[in-house]
């Protein structure tokens, strides 16, 4: 596997910050404490699938439990995801049409940070995967994510977005292989426009997404 390339937003202001504030990252705005960061399986062949299904609710994952969601600012979170998976060619299905890729969507609300290497994505160590594999249509199956190097910092809310191989799944050792992962972190995150840009933001620096990268 290979390590994943973080993108900070924001970075040139925390640069310029540090010369001239004491403590810089105790007074950044909330532009500068978003943190985009992106995980790949160096293995798939994103230009080898031509379909995708995505969720139509959202996972919230808290200290005070589990649950699902459509609110309207889910709704434009998940338009978002669409119109960036469409922009590289993907074409959506509806789950029961044998997609060539799962799109999952959480929000994550705990208060942990580590930076880890060789580290699976931190919220699924901590929580049993919400998202039931049963969704697609793979009772008995679990959910693989491939080694990554990670940076994990919930301390505010966080938006993570999983792709799932699910053209291979079949022979894949009863496993769901993640093979893309999105961690967007940083104040008011949540924030429709906020989460607009992020996720833009996430699929700008994952140039290897497409049908023909």
């Amino acid at each position: 596997m290979t390590k994943n390339t973080l993108f900070y937003a924001g970075i040139g202001a925390l640069l310029a910050l540090t010369g001239c504030r004491k403590d810089p990252l105790n007074n950044l705005t909330s532009e500068e404490s978003r943190v985009y960061i992106t995980n790949r399986d160096a293995s798939a062949q994103f230009s080898s699938y031509g379909t995708y299904s995505l969720v139509d609710s959202i996972a919230v994952i808290s200290a005070n439990g589990q649950f699902k969601q459509r609110t309207s600012a889910d709704a434009d979170l998940l338009n978002t995801i669409e119109t960036e998976m469409n922009k590289r060619g993907y074409r959506r299905v509806e789950r029961t049409e044998n997609p060539d890729l799962g799109l999952n969507v959480s929000k994550i609300d705990v208060s942990v940070t580590s930076i880890v290497p060789d580290y699976y994505p931190g919220y699924w160590s901590m929580y049993d995967a919400y998202w039931d594999p049963f969704y697609w249509g793979y009772g008995g199956y679990n959910y693989f994510f491939p080694t990554f190097y990670n940076v994990f910092n919930t301390q505010v809310s966080s938006i993570s977005i999983d792709m799932i191989d699910l053209e291979n799944a079949a022979t894949s050792n009863n496993q769901l292989k993640v093979i893309w992962n999105a961690q967007l972190e940083g104040d008011n995150i949540l924030a429709p426009a906020a989460a607009r840009l992020a996720v833009v933001s996430a699929f700008d620096q994952s140039a290897y997404l497409g049908t023909n990268p």
